[in-house]
């Protein structure tokens, strides 16, 4: 009788196991053919939620994958099979985070970033590589961020430092300077949507900022560095963001009336800061 019960049970656990083996198994949902008879495209799901798409070239060459996740992960190759692409679209469309691409032989060649300003994309920052994986500077807009520490106290600054490495305006004197929210007040909000609705608070360059240059020490160009911070109201997690921008004027360095010889660039960054209470 024991020995009965006992196969029995083992075969519950065997089927429950097959089960969920089976529930959790992608399944075709859908195949879109070409007029050749060739798959166009495969579409599946996953516990009952739709989880990725691959599409076909009409030759049978995988052209795409993309996987669905909330957000829409692409991929893309080559007809060899290398990776071309790879990037996560907002709402099906809208390009954000960062997306890489890449050469036919599988090495990286420019890489992209994309967020939300404003509920419009906007190109952040661009890094393109040359065959030995270098970046080339001259081709590409970025920055360096660092900050002094990321958890503070609540009576103490974040402070921190940007260096405009590959400027925008490459054959221009450009210079920075870098846009927070005042101490204690209202910080902008995800997508900086709120700009004319909080205080505002300007750091410019260690060109422009004598007392720091000369606390430093400093003797050559710093254009394009800028050191910053600002104050926290309240203890936990925060969101330390700014704008950076970049600006340059023409001959005669002092805009006309409409501004028409004043040139700039912007950049956001966000970071992540912890603030502790007073011990």
């Amino acid at each position: 009788m024991s020995g009965s019960i006992a196969y029995i049970l083992n075969s519950i656990v065997l089927i429950l196991l097959l089960s969920i083996f089976f529930s959790c198994e992608k399944k075709k949902s859908a195949i879109e053919y070409y007029d050749n008879h060739k798959i166009r495209a495969e579409h599946f799901v996953s516990n009952g939620n739709r989880d990725s798409s691959k599409t076909y070239s009409r030759n049978g060459d995988l052209t795409s994958h993309i996987f669905y996740n909330g957000n829409k992960k692409h991929v893309r190759h080559y007809k060899n099979g290398k990776l071309e692409k790879e990037g996560t679209y907002l709402n099906n469309d809208i390009q954000i985070g960062i997306w890489r691409y890449y050469n036919p032989d599988g090495s990286l060649r420019e890489a992209k970033e994309f967020l939300l300003i404003d509920n419009k994309p906007f190109l952040n920052q661009n890094w393109v590589f040359s065959s030995t994986q270098d970046t080339l500077k001259t081709q590409s807009n970025f920055f360096k961020m660092v900050l002094e520490k990321d958890t503070i106290l609540i009576n103490e600054p974040v402070k921190a430092k940007v260096d405009l490495i590959a400027p925008f305006f490459q054959e221009k004197n450009s210079s920075v300077m870098i846009i927070v929210t005042k101490d204690y007040s209202n910080d902008f909000n995800a997508d900086f949507s709120n700009l004319a609705e909080v205080e505002l608070d300007t750091t410019f360059n260690l060109n422009i900022e004598t007392e720091m240059r000369k606390a430093l020490g400093l003797k050559s160009d710093f254009r394009r560095t800028s050191i910053f911070g600002r104050y926290f109201n309240d203890p936990g997690p925060q969101k330390f963001r700014g704008i950076i921008v970049e600006y340059y004027y023409t001959e005669n360095s002092v805009p006309d009336s409409l501004g028409n010889n004043y040139y700039e660039k912007l950049q956001y960054f966000e970071r992540d800061i912890y603030v502790l209470p007073e011990s």
